[in-house]
């Protein structure tokens, strides 16, 4: 019987082939995919990833409206006229908080209100809050037609507000305008008439008994005729005309100041608590006609 041969106990190793790799050029090759797969991760992150991030922190952003504040307003500036400037601006409101445009788009929509002199800046506190700067327009008096009473301001521009006849409590009215009222808030009443009622009711706002004339009534002013002041009892003090603009035989607004003064301080009222007409325009003494 013919013997085996023997295995040879010098049998090729089973990783020789590993000793022929050039280990530098590996090491070197495997630096380049790990950079070429970091390079595509991030790729892809940028295509699918951040954009659905971007929806889902706006969505997020849009459910947290941020509040709307005022910053220094007059005292005035509070319940449904703070409601209503916010839901003019409301729809701004959910823009994306880092957005120049929004901020600018809820300046021009408080602007066309009416209600501001000027708005100097909106901007973004916080994610939550966004401040408004600006100047508030003045209320002053109210201009009465057959539509209602019509708030104006020192000047006499139209503000975006009418009070049913007689609401407007804490407003002097005035009655009797010749020319019929602005087409839109921001514009001026126009004629003599409403500019002299207005520079009475200045020069007799300082005046502790000014909350005894509930209206200043201008019929016929334009035509030369006299201003006269409604007291809270009824009576029509003659005024006369215009402060400065005085005829050569009428008292001058000072006298006429004087007159009044001097009932407040005697009878606790400019009208002696009396209805009927007191004539205040002569330079030497009152004229008690009705009262």
């Amino acid at each position: 019987m013919a013997k085996k041969k023997k295995k040879s106990s010098r049998s090729k190793p089973r990783f020789q082939w590993l000793r022929n790799i050039e280990w530098s050029n590996v090491k070197r090759g495997s630096m380049a995919f790990a950079w070429l797969l970091g390079i595509g991760a991030i790729a892809a992150l940028c295509w699918y990833g951040v954009p659905r991030l971007q929806a889902h922190a706006q969505t997020h952003v849009d459910d947290q409206v941020p509040e709307l504040v005022f910053v220094d307003p007059p005292a005035w500036v509070q319940g449904e006229l703070k409601t209503q400037l916010y839901r003019t601006v409301r729809p701004w409101l959910t823009h994306d908080p880092f957005s120049r445009e929004s901020l600018v788009a809820v300046r021009e929509e408080l602007r066309s209100t009416g209600w501001f002199e000027s708005v100097d800046q909106v901007r973004r506190v916080r994610t939550d809050r966004i401040e408004v700067t600006g100047e508030f327009v003045d209320p002053y008096a109210v201009v009465r037609d057959r539509d209602g009473d019509h708030l104006v301001d020192p000047a006499g521009k139209l503000l975006p507000l009418t009070f049913p006849q007689g609401e407007a409590e804490q407003f002097t009215v005035i009655t009797g305008a010749r020319f019929s009222r602005p087409m839109r808030p921001g514009m001026h009443w126009e004629g003599a008439d409403i500019s002299a009622a207005l520079r009475l009711l200045q020069l007799i706002e300082p005046q502790p008994w000014s909350h005894q004339v509930e209206a200043i009534n201008i019929t016929g002013v334009i035509r030369g005729e006299a201003i006269r002041l409604v007291t809270q009892h009824g009576a029509r003090i003659i005024w006369g005309s215009a402060p400065g603009e005085e005829d050569a035989l009428e008292a001058l607004a000072d006298r006429k100041l004087y007159s009044l003064n001097y009932m407040y301080d005697n009878y606790g009222s400019i009208d002696m608590n009396r209805t009927g007409t007191l004539d205040i325009t002569s330079p030497t003494s009152v004229n008690e006609t009705d009262l």
